[in-house]
């Protein structure tokens, strides 16, 4: 896919787009041990139940950053600002 330039990607603050495009942190089941008890619990349900589609994060606070930054799941670690996925994204969901 191209893209139309420019989309500058200097930072995320202020977009989140791959956050509001999703219900909640997209753990996979074997991550949750990981996560303090509390936390895995509060979310599980929601990780191991149907799938649920739309968003924002149930994690997205309203300055549009991440709750529980140092405990999000192994998609949002590996997630590219400025990549191909981030910048798909952009394009189908940011005015």
């Amino acid at each position: 896919m191209s893209f139309p330039l420019p989309l500058p990607i200097l930072t995320c603050q202020g977009c989140s787009i791959c956050c509001r495009t999703q219900p909640h942190p997209p753990f996979l089941p074997q991550e949750l041990d990981r996560l303090p008890r509390a936390l895995a619990r509060s979310i599980e349900h929601l990780v191991l139940g149907p799938e649920v589609e739309g968003g924002p994060c149930i994690w997205l606070d309203d300055k549009g950053l991440c709750s529980h930054y140092e405990d999000r799941p192994s998609v949002c670690r590996e997630f590219e600002m400025g990549g191909e996925d981030c910048l798909t994204l952009r394009l189908q969901h940011l005015p």
